[in-house]
């Protein structure tokens, strides 16, 4: 009876030695082969204590700690050091990332148009401030927003412009 067996394991059929198949196992200790030190995308929101915002959703860092056990996760750390455990379906590894992307000058196309989307909403704030139709606090935490997205979307486009 033929069966799925590891790399290198053979089996005995007839008095002879043949190998029947090849099975590429996954270690269950490091769901889709991430290990210490990959770089990671988040794909969920990185809160901190008192459910803050730290970081949106499509954060890069990597991976310093990975499940010893099944049910236990990752610990990922950010460009500005701050560090947060995320389960294996929170993750998705960089380079996996970037190959769905596709074409890079495509991807750099649709950021530019994003980036046009964002100056016009950027615009559209600046009537409404002194007008005081919105408390001045929420029109300060838009800009910063719509400030902060912008020059994430400007380092994509030069990411893009370098690697494309």
């Amino acid at each position: 009876m033929d069966r799925l067996i590891r790399y290198g394991e053979r089996t005995r059929e007839l008095g002879g030695s043949r190998t029947i198949g090849i099975v590429a196992k996954q270690m269950s200790h490091q769901p889709d082969n991430i290990f210490a030190g990959t770089q990671v995308v988040s794909l969920v929101e990185v809160r901190g204590p008192h459910h803050s915002l730290v970081l949106p959703r499509g954060a890069v860092g990597f991976v310093t700690r990975t499940p010893a056990l099944e049910g236990e996760n990752n610990l990922v750390r950010f460009p500005d050091g701050f560090e947060k455990t995320l389960e294996p379906s929170q993750l998705e590894v960089l380079k996996h990332f970037k190959d769905r992307l596709g074409d890079p000058a495509l991807t750099g196309a649709c950021l530019k148009r994003a980036l046009e989307h964002l100056q016009k909403s950027q615009a559209g704030l600046e009537p409404v401030a002194p007008k005081k139709l919105l408390p001045e606090k929420i029109i300060a935490e838009a800009r910063q927003e719509l400030f902060e997205i912008r020059e994430n979307i400007l380092k994509l486009m030069d990411e893009f412009r370098r690697h494309g």
